[in-house]
């Protein structure tokens, strides 16, 4: 009761108390007004007490309700700053995604272009090939062909060179057969008959020897 009625004492404790206030609230918000201070606190120390304890009583609900506005003002500032990041990387998102399709979008483009021009490409190659493989088939036929020419006509000038032998040997063994019968007709009586039979076994002898 002491402290309570020196501090009843000090009129300028009910200004310190006033400016210790928070801030006016907005117009939605009501704060609870001090309480009169009693005409004189000597006459009564009761109601001094009393209206000590309604102001600190009346400060702690205006801080607790300045408090809770202010908690209530942090956690909307909170929620309109995730609002606008959210907002923010959505946007960034659809760019972003807009970007991949369009990479995308290209890079599939670019792949078939350059698929195409390296079927083309191959195509091309391969007709080429297909070209030079029919031309080489047909040179190599005709080279064939000329072979076989060249072989039939060596074979025919073989042949033509033994058939004239064979003829060139006939008519040697011929003009022999004739030498020696008329050899035979003019021979002396005289003559011995063992060169005659010498000859004779010699003409036999040629004509088992040669083929046939």
């Amino acid at each position: 009761m002491g402290l309570l009625a020196e501090a009843a004492s000090q009129p300028s404790e009910t200004v310190s108390l006033n400016e210790a206030l928070p801030p006016s609230p907005g117009p939605s918000e009501a704060v609870t007004p001090l309480p009169e201070s009693p005409v004189d606190p000597d006459e009564n120390p009761h109601a001094q007490a009393a209206y000590y304890s309604n102001v600190v009583r009346t400060l702690d609900q205006n801080y607790t309700a300045a408090i809770e506005r202010l908690r209530k003002e942090h956690v909307q500032e909170i929620a309109t700053t995730r609002h606008d990041i959210d907002q923010a990387y959505r946007a960034q998102w659809k760019v972003k995604n807009h970007q991949i399709e369009r990479i995308r979008e290209e890079a599939a483009k670019a792949r078939d272009e350059e698929i195409a021009s390296l079927r083309a490409l191959y195509e091309e190659r391969y007709k080429d090939m297909e070209e030079k493989v029919s031309r080489l088939e047909k040179e190599l036929q005709a080279e064939k062909d000329k072979q076989q020419v060249a072989v039939e006509k060596a074979r025919h000038e073989v042949e033509d060179v033994w058939e004239k032998r064979w003829s060139d040997r006939n008519e040697v063994e011929k003009s022999e057969k004739q030498r020696m019968n008329m050899e035979r007709y003019i021979r002396p009586e005289s003559a011995p008959l063992t060169d005659v039979q010498t000859l004779v076994r010699h003409m036999q002898a040629e004509t088992l020897s040669s083929p046939e």
